[in-house]
């Protein structure tokens, strides 16, 4: 294929693309003229390629968001749809990305200002989905670490499993979790406080689980590579929390090295 022909290809690809995901952008120029020689019988045509794309992508949208749609409702979640799909059409030819804004999107959106929580359950969902296609790990074996001698294991530096992540939010994210996923009590946002959870891979399910505030300290310097020891010393992380934490990283396959 000559250099013209291939600039050509690239232009009509680039400018087809464009006018697919945006439904105010005039028809391609290639396109303008059809068989019949009637612009409006290639207009009709393209619609519906326009159509099929935003559909396809509200789906996207349904599938990653199961949570934050049983929240807001249907109604209330296709129109939200139709406005990110407005404002965020996708970067990227992976469907896998698409919805990787939502959170943001959300935390400035106006009409759930009164919502102003729905941007974390939006993460939350987007944190799981993460987790549920990380990667494949290979866990550290329970017994090289129970066998080691305490001046040891406080000097060990670890490394997590792919896709396990940590949420902190000013909201009752795991209450509302609950609510949401296990038909949980209605969580009092006003008088909850704030929460911060792990999210990561088991058995080939996401799960959710609640931390403590120095808990979260504790794995986020686990995370910056610190030795064990002085992890809980700057985390003020007690023995008994150190146990809780520490066991269920290794029954849920979380420490690779």
């Amino acid at each position: 294929m000559s250099q013209d022909l291939r600039h050509t290809d690239e232009n009509f690809y680039s400018q087809f693309a464009a006018a697919l995901v945006d439904p105010n952008a005039s028809l391609p120029a290639s396109l303008r003229h059809s068989a019949t020689g009637r612009h409006e019988d290639a207009a009709a045509r393209f619609a519906v390629y326009r159509n099929n794309v935003a559909f396809g992508l509200r789906q996207v949208l349904r599938d990653k968001f199961p949570l934050l749609r049983q929240l807001l409702g249907e109604e209330a979640f296709e129109n939200l749809a139709g406005y990110y799909l407005d404002a965020e059409m996708p970067s990227s030819p992976l469907l896998s990305e698409f919805g990787a804004s939502l959170a943001s999107f959300l935390d400035n959106f106006s009409a759930f200002e009164s919502l102003a929580f729905v941007g974390d359950v939006a993460r939350l969902e987007w944190a799981m989905q993460q987790a549920y296609y990380a990667e494949k790990h290979e866990p550290i074996d329970p017994e090289l670490l129970t066998a080691l001698a305490p001046d040891d294991l406080v000097n060990l530096r670890v490394r997590f499993a792919p896709g396990l992540q940590i949420l902190n939010s000013p909201w009752p994210i795991f209450q509302l979790w609950k609510f949401l996923n296990e038909d949980a009590a209605t969580p009092d946002l006003d008088n909850f406080g704030s929460q911060t959870v792990m999210i990561y891979r088991f058995n080939h399910t996401p799960h959710v689980a609640l931390l403590t505030p120095e808990q979260h300290q504790f794995l986020t310097y686990l995370a910056d590579h610190r030795p064990i020891g002085d992890a809980m010393i700057e985390a003020d992380l007690s023995l008994s929390d150190f146990d809780a934490i520490f066991i269920q990283l290794l029954k849920h396959e979380l420490i690779v090295s």
